[in-house]
């Protein structure tokens, strides 16, 4: 699901979390792993936004879908430049790092803030409802929230890279799917061999 967000903000349901303690909590786990040197040029304002904005992407999550949400809300600057944010929320799994970033990269140009939480959630019939209370929950899932800031892109750029990035999502699921049986294989290829 990819969304390109000229808004200032988000619907209005989406504004309003019902759960607001899980809220605050999603946003100390998205900043927490960020190097201090990058979120030093930030206003806190500005980080706070960019945190909404990344919850309201996370909860539209459903399990074994993902979430494109390439956002060019107003408020988001640093030091005075317009910035896009880019999150994508996916099912945790092998390659999706690198292969999202890589992307963002040759796309846009280097980033500004870059953070990667892997989350504990829980889902509900329509997306994420809820932070699960630990990553020890057997009955959690685990989504990898990327975000990410980049100079402003125009509209038709910021679409363009959310149509790549869903298809480079698609292609990892993809990889990930057969991985561990063709490494398997590989392993009986060998152990035939010798």
């Amino acid at each position: 699901m990819a969304k390109v967000n000229e808004h200032a903000r988000p619907d209005k349901e989406a504004v309003a979390p019902k759960k607001t303690g899980d809220a605050e909590r999603f946003a100390r786990l998205l900043l927490a792993g960020s190097a201090e040197e990058d979120i030093a040029a930030y206003d806190r304002g500005v980080l706070k936004e960019a945190a909404t904005l990344a919850w309201h992407a996370l909860k539209k999550h459903r399990s074994g879908g993902s979430v494109v949400a390439v956002d060019n809300d107003r408020r988001l600057l640093r030091e005075g430049r317009p910035l896009t944010a880019v999150t994508v929320v996916n099912d945790n799994m092998p390659f999706l790092f690198d292969s999202v970033l890589g992307e963002i990269a040759d796309s846009a140009g280097s980033p500004t803030l870059v953070t990667h939480p892997i989350i504990a959630v829980k889902h509900g019939r329509n997306g994420v409802s809820g932070m699960a209370e630990s990553h020890k929950d057997k009955s959690a899932d685990k989504v990898s929230v990327i975000h990410v800031h980049v100079a402003r892109l125009a509209e038709d750029e910021a679409a363009a890279l959310a149509r790549r990035l869903e298809r480079i999502l698609s292609q990892v699921r993809a990889s990930v799917r057969d991985w561990r049986a063709m490494l398997a294989r590989l392993d009986q290829a060998i152990l035939d061999y010798r």
